[in-house]
């Protein structure tokens, strides 16, 4: 065929691509910045249970996200998935002290998983992921070609957090999310290798669930968490599409023990900066991710800074969730390479002209 012809048929197959990934959405309703408060201010313990019926484009997980006193940083997550056909898994990651990543994923037959309304009671198999917003038993049994596992216990030394009622409503699709366990301690024995290690840290558990695919919603997020004594503080900035109205949403928590300090939520209470783009290898058409990550409050003074030269885990998700080549090839000739990229930071925490030095996550999220 005539190369006049090729290029033309190229070009519009790889349009084509953007909206199979995106979806359209041109016709639906931009975001409510002002979600309903129908819930009370206490989150109640059924909130950490199930929060999906199981209809198709539904999806919900929990996670847990903790550093041992020795350096190692592990992530489990427990998904439930309805995009097509229901899938169940658990993902879960290693870093090690010297700053090695190691990820796996295990897959789960619907017959094999059960989901409590009433409270947090997640079961795959024999593994579980269960809790009461107090305290939390996470049980993984060693799997993949690295033979990761776990044995935790999580106890909560933190008030359950939800900003306003922890839904980001867009027309008909939402997307939710509640931080069941800011921090608390995390104790008992991780598997690695054919290791049996002892874990002994600080951690923390959320929650998420949704009824839309990530990027038929939001370009990219940030979220961050970190401690500095018995402070604890969360921020976060969720980047709407543009067709669904384009706003940029931070997020920032602060707390004492089981005191909440403050609550702010929307652009209305909060400035933030985004700053000094990482050069990830893992990007190939989109922006970099920030490693500095600034919330500023606009009704008190409060600033809260995550930075970090730190990187322990970056991926390309097609990579990450098994895509195929072509297709992925396919979809980055599109200009489309989702990317998740995760950096160890050091905070500065002001309140008032007080400093408040201490270590955090920073996770980037971009879904284009």
């Amino acid at each position: 065929m005539n190369i006049k012809y090729i290029l033309p048929l190229l070009f519009f197959f790889l349009i084509s691509c953007q909206p199979l990934y995106y979806g359209i959405s041109f016709d639906k309703p931009d975001l409510n910045t002002i979600p309903e408060e129908n819930l009370s201010d206490k989150v109640e313990n059924w909130e950490d249970g199930t929060r999906i019926s199981g209809k198709r484009g539904e999806y919900e997980w929990w996670y847990l996200d903790a550093m041992s006193n020795d350096g190692t940083i592990v992530v489990i997550y427990f998904w439930r998935v309805h995009f097509t056909a229901a899938k169940h898994f658990i993902g879960y990651s290693i870093t090690t002290p010297d700053g090695k990543s190691y990820f796996d994923i295990k897959y789960f037959k619907d017959k094999n998983v059960s989901f409590e309304e009433d409270s947090c009671n997640v079961q795959y198999d024999d593994n579980h992921f269960i809790g009461n917003l107090k305290n939390y038993s996470i049980k993984v049994d060693p799997f993949g070609k690295n033979l990761m596992g776990a044995n935790l216990n999580l106890e909560s030394h933190s008030t359950p957090y939800r900003p306003k009622d922890g839904l980001i409503r867009m027309g008909d699709d939402y997307f939710a999310w509640l931080s069941a366990v800011p921090n608390g301690s995390v104790n008992g024995e991780i598997f690695f290798q054919n290791d049996t290690l002892k874990f002994s840290g600080h951690g923390y558990h959320d929650h998420n669930w949704s009824n839309a695919p990530f990027q038929q919603m939001m370009d990219s997020w940030y979220w961050a968490r970190g401690t500095s004594g018995d402070l604890t503080y969360i921020g976060a900035l969720l980047n709407i599409r543009r067709d669904r109205g384009n706003y940029k949403i931070p997020i920032l928590m602060v707390s004492k023990n089981k005191e909440l300090l403050l609550s702010e939520y929307g652009p209305d209470d909060l400035e933030f900066s985004i700053m000094e783009p990482y050069i990830s290898k893992e990007v190939k058409n989109n922006e970099y991710p920030n490693k500095v990550f600034i919330l500023k409050s606009k009704k008190s003074d409060v600033k809260l800074t995550f930075s970090s030269n730190n990187v322990i885990d970056e991926t390309n998700l097609f990579d990450r969730g098994n895509v195929p080549g072509p297709i992925k090839s396919i979809f980055q000739m599109s200009t489309i390479d989702p990317t998740y990229t995760r950096f160890l930071t050091e905070t500065e925490l002001i309140i008032s002209e007080k400093k408040f030095e201490g270590e955090g996550i920073l996770e980037v999220m971009d879904l284009r």
